[in-house]
C-alpha cells in the first residue's frame, strides 16, 4: 500500500442550500486531496492485519475498529460461542470455540470474521441513514446454523430488510446446501452455473410448496383476495429462499416482490426435523440427529 502524500486533486468546494428566500450558494472553499499514509493508521483488529485484498479506502475505514468480548454462551460439552461487539456499529457477532483445537472450526471462524467486516462495510456505506443487523445462532450436534437479519434505509424511495442464513458442517468446516436437507432429485451440481435458475424454478420452489402444503394447509391456501393477502402457494417466492436451522426444524424464508415485501419471512414456514428425514440427500453426510 502506498505511503505517498502527493496531492491527488486540487480545486474548490461549494454547496447550495434552499431557504424561504430561495437558493443560496456558499463561497468557494479551497480543497486539496492527498493520499493517506496508511502506515500511520493503527490497526486494531486481525481482519485488517491479515487481509491481502483490501482497497486503501476500506483499509482506512476498518483499521481502527476494535472487537470487544460481549459474553460467552455454552451450547454443550464440546462447543461454546463468544459474542463480540465492534466499536463502530455496536453490532453483535460471534466466533466458535471447541474444547479441542480444530482446523475445521478455524476455517468457520475465518468465514465469520469476514462476514462481520462485510456487515461493517455495509453499515459504513449506509452511514447517516439506518442500518441494523441481528444474528441468531443454533448448534445441533456437529452442525452450526445461524441467521442474519438486516434492516436498512440508505436513501431511495423505500426502506428495505431481509434475512440470510448459513449452515456449516463442523466436522469438515464446509458450508452446507439446502439440497443436503431438502433433496428432490437435483442439486446445484446438476446445472451449469449460468443455468442454475432452473434449480429454483423447476425443482426447489414447486417441491417446497408441496411439502409446506402438507404441514400447513391453512397458511398455504391460495388467498381469495390476492391484492390484500400473502400468497405463499406461489412457487416463485420459494425459489431462492433463505434458510437456516432452529430448535424446531428447518426454517424457510420466502422472498416476495417489492409490492408485497410485507409478506417476506413467513412466521409458519418451518419443516420439523421428523419430516426432514425423508428428504435428506442420501449422498450427503449430515452430522446431527434428527
Amino acid at each position: 500500500m502506498s505511503t505517498a502524500t502527493e496531492i491527488l486533486y486540487a480545486g474548490t468546494w461549494q454547496s447550495e442550500a434552499e431557504s424561504e428566500k430561495g437558493s443560496k450558494t456558499t463561497e468557494p472553499i479551497p480543497v486539496k486531496l492527498k493520499r493517506t499514509d496508511l502506515s500511520k493508521i493503527p490497526v486494531k483488529n486481525d481482519y485488517v492485519k491479515h487481509a491481502t485484498d483490501l482497497s486503501e479506502y476500506n483499509y482506512s475505514r476498518l483499521a481502527s475498529i476494535l472487537l470487544k468480548q460481549d459474553s460467552i454462551q455454552k451450547f454443550n460439552a464440546e462447543f461454546s460461542i463468544t459474542w463480540l461487539r465492534d466499536t463502530l456499529s455496536d453490532f453483535r457477532s460471534f466466533r466458535i470455540t471447541k474444547n479441542t483445537p480444530s482446523k475445521e472450526i478455524d476455517a468457520i471462524n475465518l468465514f465469520l470474521e469476514e462476514l462481520q467486516f462485510s456487515e461493517l462495510m455495509s453499515f459504513l456505506d449506509c452511514q447517516g441513514s439506518e442500518y441494523t443487523s441481528d444474528v441468531s445462532v443454533y448448534i445441533r450436534d456437529h452442525v452450526l446454523s445461524f441467521s442474519v437479519f438486516n434492516s436498512y434505509e440508505c436513501g431511495g424511495a423505500h426502506p428495505d430488510f431481509g434475512a440470510t442464513g448459513h449452515t456449516f458442517n463442523m466436522e469438515t468446516g464446509l458450508e452446507m446446501e439446502l439440497t443436503d436437507f431438502l433433496f428432490f432429485g437435483k442439486t446445484e451440481d446438476d446445472y451449469l452455473k449460468d443455468d442454475s435458475y432452473k434449480l429454483g424454478s423447476e425443482i426447489m420452489g414447486p417441491n417446497i410448496v408441496k411439502v409446506l402444503e402438507k404441514i400447513y394447509p391453512k397458511e398455504m391456501k391460495k388467498p381469495k383476495d390476492e391484492e390484500d393477502a400473502c400468497d405463499y402457494s406461489t412457487p416463485d417466492v420459494w425459489n431462492y429462499t433463505a434458510w437456516y436451522l432452529t430448535e424446531d426444524g428447518l426454517y424457510l424464508y420466502p422472498y416476495f416482490s417489492r409490492a408485497a415485501r410485507n409478506c417476506d419471512g413467513a412466521a409458519f414456514s418451518t419443516i420439523p426435523y421428523k419430516m426432514l428425514i425423508k428428504y435428506k440427500n442420501p449422498a450427503k453426510t449430515i452430522p446431527m440427529k434428527y
